[in-house]
């Protein structure tokens, strides 16, 4: 099989700031990589954990407008297309996709992140700890402030996030090596609010989530 990798990077810089820097380091087969970057201050990787890509198809698209955006990856491979959209200032993405496993559980992963405003914190790890086989993850934030930590390792996961408010603390975890699917759908407006979402075990968990208001505290354990 004939092996196709694209590069295509487009950077815009602030003549009165020289910080916009790009770490790719990649390795593998039909890559298709679209890298758009305007403000000042912004990275893609960074000098302590560089941005890598190894084998498999990757379909990546990352967009960054704004001041200080920082976004990390790491992705080990398989089937993947993750398209990654930051407009605002001081937000940071860190992504990994079964990044110390050399054979990688990946799988087929979809993940689409969008973040609107500033000072936005988003951790997601698909496939760190577990094979993890067509997830599906698609996380929009809009406002100020707001932290949001997914861990995403069982083999059959569905976690999609809508987010409108400022200085919320979403903690999401997916886990279990069964054939059942867990998927999480939540949607909060408001500010000053805190979720620990959990859905573990073999069997089919489905949450559907819809909060308004601000200074929520929600805690939902989902097991076998």
């Amino acid at each position: 099989m004939k092996t196709t990798n694209k590069l295509i990077m487009f950077l815009m810089l602030s003549t009165s700031v020289l910080a916009n820097d790009i770490y790719v380091t990649q390795s593998g087969n039909n890559l298709i990589l679209d890298i758009t970057q305007s403000g000042t201050g912004n990275t893609i990787g960074s000098l302590a954990l560089p941005s890598s890509l190894s084998g498999g198809n990757t379909d990546f698209t990352i967009t960054q407008n704004g001041n200080t955006n920082e976004l990390t990856f790491a992705v080990n491979g398989n089937n993947y297309t993750g398209v990654f959209d930051v407009t605002g200032n001081s937000n940071v993405i860190d992504f990994k996709c079964d990044s110390g496993n050399s054979t990688s559980g990946c799988e087929n992963v979809t993940a689409t992140i969008t973040l609107t405003g500033n000072s936005n914190t988003v951790n997601l790890n698909i496939g760190e700890n577990n094979d993890s086989t067509g997830t599906h993850a698609t996380i929009a934030t809009t406002g100020d402030s707001n932290t949001i930590t997914a861990i995403v390792d069982s083999p059959n996961s569905i976690l999609s996030l809508g987010l409108t408010g400022s200085s919320n603390t979403f903690g999401i975890t997916m886990s279990g090596s069964g054939i059942g699917e867990h998927s999480a759908t939540i949607n909060h407006t408001g500010d000053s609010g805190t979720f620990s979402i959990s859905q573990s075990g073999v069997n089919n968990k489905v949450l559907d989530l819809t909060t308004i208001g601000n200074n929520h505290s929600v805690t939902i354990t989902q097991q076998d």
